[in-house]
């Protein structure tokens, strides 16, 4: 059986990403998990200045807070977590992923067409899904913002880790 592979930045961990973790273990006995990292350096070079500014509030958690968080979530089940770094070409997407996980196939699980367009679909299953839960993280940072927590979490946020959403969420509205 293939492993399911789901790919995303994970900031925080929602409900949705649960969702998807549920419906991954329907399809696999392996589930990989790509965290996206920024690639500051070469987001500096090719972003104009504001969208610079929004790729750098896209990532408010590191990759080993937010691994905790899906260690945490997929306690009971086997999966494997790793680091993706952004490349902003999609050409060689594909390539990178599977040298991070050593694969050639697999089954990939999401709701975001535009990372998965990026594989070839004659190895890889592609299955762009519909949420039972119909929102984003961005929808739950907003919720922060407005309201101080957001119920649409899978986690348990700091404080800090809360003000660290605000502050982000204040910035980008100001942008």
């Amino acid at each position: 059986m293939n492993p399911v592979l789901i790919i995303g930045r994970f900031q925080p961990l929602c409900l949705n990403h649960a969702d998807l973790f549920s419906q991954a273990k329907n399809l696999g006995e392996l589930l990989l998990i790509g965290v996206g990292q920024p690639n500051y350096e070469l987001a500096k070079k090719i972003l104009p200045p504001k969208n610079y500014k929004l790729y750098e509030l896209s990532y408010l958690f590191g990759y080993e807070k937010v691994k905790g968080w899906i260690d945490e979530s997929l306690k009971d089940y086997y999966h494997l977590v790793k680091p993706v770094k952004d490349l902003f070409n999609k050409s060689l997407y594909q390539k990178h992923v599977e040298s991070i996980f050593g694969i050639k196939k697999a089954i990939l699980l999401g709701e975001n067409e535009s990372t998965y367009s990026c594989f070839n679909s004659d190895n890889y299953e592609i299955i762009i899904t519909k949420l039972s839960t119909n929102y984003h993280a961005s929808d739950a940072r907003k919720e922060i913002l407005n309201q101080g927590f957001s119920n649409k979490v899978a986690v348990k946020l700091t404080q800090e880790e809360l003000e660290k959403i605000i502050k982000s969420e204040t910035l980008r509205t100001l942008l």
